[in-house]
């Protein structure tokens, strides 16, 4: 594997007020279910149109009706949202309420559509509900499904020298579904600095109740960390891991990489796959969610902004 740094993508952060002197984008796509962050962000991004996301991305009472493993809904809403709006170059897209497989699949149909700069922005909240007790899906299956689009064949069911990276979050039956379901090498990445003080220890504590991640033993080798609010970040850790794997154990292996942390350690995912990982086997999985929580958030501290340029997410990009 080549050398490779994601490191150095521009990242700015904001209070709702100061969003309101940001860059114009061409198109918003927001999400304003959440009555604080999601109305945050919709309220005060510039923006020449806007399409709101949420009869589209949360159905039902925010159960998820679309096929396991699929998400056309999102894809469909980027679609229809294109093709109303043609001047599109640089697309503002919400990402704090998305389910993290629609949000990586709705900016990979951007892309795919033309646009050139995809601008994110995340409402991070001030504390989560329950701390450390926080349920984020209401109901789930006992699969863990590949995102489309981001996980090539792999080379059989179960390897012994495949490599499972797994961002680390607050839902440990999410955590256990992936634990129970792949098999090899687990490296654990916690997010680092936190988003607030104190989520990072209630990740720690909700993880380790049975034991899952190891942590608090003495080998400290599957343990590593990234920015929770710093895509980039997370890619370049996925760069460190899989290239010491590979020294190991040569390219003869599956990679199997499970973000339940953070959103934007979902597209730190999907940057490396695009980017990096290209056509090797393994990719992106995430357990399958029947239904979600409609709150587990309380108040709203900042918004992160950040660029996912489209040359950043073509494969071979360096």
């Amino acid at each position: 594997m080549n050398s490779f740094r994601f490191g150095g993508l521009r990242m700015e952060c904001f209070d709702s007020a100061g969003l309101t002197s940001a860059e114009s984008v061409d198109l918003l796509m927001a999400c304003s279910i959440d009555p604080e962050r999601g109305q945050a962000v919709i309220s005060s991004v510039p923006a020449s149109a806007t399409v709101e996301l949420s009869e589209i991305v949360y159905q039902d009472d925010y159960a998820v009706s679309e096929p396991p493993g699929q998400y056309r809904a999102g894809r469909k809403a980027v679609v229809e949202a294109l093709s109303e709006h043609p001047d599109h170059a640089l697309v503002g897209l919400d990402i704090t309420s998305l389910m993290r497989g629609n949000l990586i699949e709705m900016v990979d149909e951007m892309f795919a559509h033309g646009v050139q700069t995809v601008r994110c922005f995340y409402a991070e909240p001030i504390r989560y509900e329950e701390d450390e007790e926080t349920k984020f899906a209401r109901k789930m299956s006992h699969l863990a499904l590949p995102v489309r689009g981001f996980a090539n064949p792999r080379l059989s069911d179960t390897r012994s020298n495949d490599l499972l990276i797994v961002g680390v979050g607050y839902d440990k039956r999410q955590l256990r579904v992936v634990l129970d379901t792949f098999r090899g090498e687990r490296v654990f990445v916690y997010g680092l600095p936190a988003l607030q003080p104190g989520m990072y220890q209630e990740s720690v504590l909700r993880a380790e109740d049975d034991g899952a991640t190891g942590f608090l033993r003495p080998d400290v080798s599957a343990r590593r960390f990234a920015a929770a609010h710093d895509p980039y970040d997370f890619a370049d850790q996925i760069v460190e891991i899989t290239q010491q794997h590979e020294d190991v154990h040569g390219r003869d292996f599956n990679l199997l990489m499970c973000p339940l942390g953070p959103k934007p350690q979902a597209l730190g995912c999907a940057l490396f796959f695009k980017a990096v990982w290209d056509d090797r086997p393994g990719g992106i999985y995430l357990p399958e969610i029947l239904s979600y929580s409609r709150t587990h958030a309380e108040g709203l501290s900042n918004i992160w902004q950040f660029d996912l340029p489209a040359e950043a997410w073509n494969a071979g990009w360096s």
